[in-house]
């Protein structure tokens, strides 16, 4: 059996979708366990009115949705755990293919999948894949310190047992699904299923509401576990000596240890190595310092290597701190005419109509696809 867990809060208006979805199922012998955390609208009275002996409701003082979450797990009576959010839906057969895939591969612990974004009337914007399709634990906890992997840690299907001794952190309020993936991680085998089988609603209560929060959240679970443990995992990894070392370099730009990044992407670059990617992180670093002519030659390096979006509105930046403007704009419009919709360089272009503008270096390369969020 899959335990099913739903934390929501004030979900009058998706939540009857969400709980249709699971209703839905190819896969019937499933329990849906909804925490309500608190809620003052008329999520109650709606979840009471289905007539279904496999859902349980609990109610709880506000105390989050890591906390509600948490109640879920303790109150699982399945041999699986599975999550939703109550604004989300499933597609019909997401735990029929889970639930094979799991009992098919007896080494994975997790099971992951793509999801469809979709909007406030359930339109398909867009499909968020993988990030990555690793074979071994060590490679995935490696690149997962880096980028979430997973396009969206509530769609994961996982062993109970997996939750024996984890759970979510209560102290996040940003970030919490990414720390429980890196703990999961440290002792479980993720597996990957090709499909899009989860449905994430982007709203205007969620677009992941406050993005700098959540950037910052993600810098402190990877921070928190020391730079000892960090190089640990990522010298346990499977890929080549320079891989690991471009890797941690990436992992210390990620966490804002710019100084730490530099030094370790120069003994790469000391060795010869001079691929784009490496330019434009050493350039990063540079810019980060406040070394922009460096970095303005490094990100001009890179371009005539490789001509990708980020290249061109990273050196933007750097001319539109120097005040040449009209150079700015060129190159942000030659980073959007390489990538359509990418959110920085849109950005950038309207604070050059400011007194006083601030601009926004792409500090990771790009997703494949591009996800949106309130930047400022």
């Amino acid at each position: 059996m899959v335990t099913i867990i739903m934390p929501v809060y004030n979900g009058e208006k998706y939540i009857q979708e969400a709980i249709n979805s699971i209703i839905n199922q190819t896969y019937s012998n499933w329990e849906l366990v909804i925490v309500d955390d608190g809620s003052t609208d008329n999520t109650a009275s709606i979840i009471k009115k289905f007539d279904d002996s496999r859902i349980k409701y609990v109610y709880q003082k506000n105390q989050g949705p890591s906390a509600a979450r948490n109640k879920g797990i303790g109150l699982a009576e399945g041999n699986y755990i599975a999550f939703i959010d109550a604004d989300d839906m499933y597609v019909k057969d997401k735990l029929e293919k889970q639930v094979a895939y799991l009992e098919e591969t007896p080494a994975v612990d997790i099971v992951y999948n793509d999801i469809k974004v979709i909007d406030e009337s359930s339109r398909v914007l867009y499909t968020l894949k993988s990030e990555g399709i690793y074979q071994n634990r060590e490679d995935f906890l490696s690149v997962l310190l880096f980028r979430q992997i997973i396009p969206l840690p509530p769609s994961i299907l996982a062993k109970k047992k997996c939750f024996e001794k984890i759970r979510f952190n209560t102290k996040y309020v940003h970030g919490e699904d990414y720390d429980l993936t890196i703990r999961l991680a440290q002792e479980n085998k993720y597996g990957y299923l090709k499909e899009s089988l989860y449905l994430y609603r982007r709203h205007e209560n969620n677009l992941t509401n406050d993005h700098n929060k959540q950037l910052q959240a993600e810098i402190k679970v990877v921070k928190n576990l020391g730079y000892e443990k960090i190089e640990e995992i990522v010298n346990a990894s499977h890929f080549k000596e320079k891989q690991k070392q471009f890797l941690l370099g990436k992992i210390y730009t990620k966490i804002e240890e710019y100084e730490r990044a530099k030094s370790t992407f120069y003994q790469l670059y000391e060795k010869g190595l001079r691929h784009s990617l490496l330019l434009f992180y050493l350039g990063n670093c540079h810019y980060l310092l406040n070394e922009l002519d460096e970095a303005k030659q490094l990100y001009k390096e890179a371009i005539n290597q490789e001509e990708r979006p980020e290249f061109y509105n990273n050196v933007g930046c750097v001319y539109g701190i120097k005040g040449e403007l009209e150079k700015a704009n060129s190159f942000f419009y030659k980073a959007l005419k390489r990538k359509k919709g990418y959110m920085d360089a849109n950005y950038n272009i309207e604070q050059l109509k400011k007194s006083q503008p601030k601009f926004k270096i792409t500090v990771r390369e790009l997703r494949e696809t591009l996800t949106h969020y309130n930047i400022n």
